[in-house]
């Protein structure tokens, strides 16, 4: 099931990555944007 966020992007879905937050379409983390932006 995919749950919509606040943010138009970023959305999660149990079957993906355990549901952990993903950019829409894609099967990118949100996790590694953030941490290659703080690197």
């Amino acid at each position: 099931m995919v749950q919509v966020t606040q943010h138009r992007y970023i959305v999660s879905d149990s079957s993906i990555l355990n549901g952990e937050p993903i950019i829409e379409s894609t099967r990118t983390p949100v996790r590694s944007i953030a941490q290659r932006h703080l690197w």
